[in-house]
């Protein structure tokens, strides 16, 4: 069986599915990586593990891919595992993106419930703050959050 970027790449689809298939490739390596649960680690496994998809995110084209895509086989999403592994560098450009904070994975959890953690954790906090910000009325860019300790 052919990766998805392969099969995406020799198609005549369109662009879009190629990116969609790019990211749901990244989005499965990242899963399947080794997981680092330190705040914004210098480690170099973790930038390893979270640096093609931190390029596509900062890609222009990020707005044309479905960020809220749930993985067949884990059944989560991005945000869901960088929450999981405390990464809020990648949570915050996959917000800025455009994922969907108030997305479910498939058993119904929502993202801060990923991380594992009690309440006053980092990633919960940062994720409150989003969804508030989000709720606000005329709201359309979402400020830069400062999570430096």
């Amino acid at each position: 069986m052919k990766p998805p970027l392969e099969i995406a790449a020799h198609s005549n689809s369109d662009s879009r599915s190629f990116l969609d298939a790019s990211y749901r490739s990244l989005l499965r390596s990242y899963i399947l990586s080794p997981s680092q649960t330190t705040y914004n680690s210098p480690n170099p496994n973790h930038q390893h593990s979270s640096k093609p998809l931190i390029d596509f995110l900062s890609s222009p084209r990020i707005k044309h891919v479905d960020l809220d895509y749930i993985d067949d086989q884990s059944g989560t999403t991005l945000l869901h595992e960088a929450a999981k592994r405390r990464d809020l560098s990648l949570l915050e450009l996959a917000i800025r993106a455009g994922a969907d904070v108030f997305v479910r994975d498939r058993k119904g959890r929502a993202v801060y419930d990923a991380s594992g953690t009690g309440k006053d954790d980092q990633v919960r906090v940062f994720l409150r703050q989003c969804k508030l910000l989000l709720k606000l009325p005329n709201f359309t860019q979402l400020i830069c959050f400062s999570h430096e300790p």
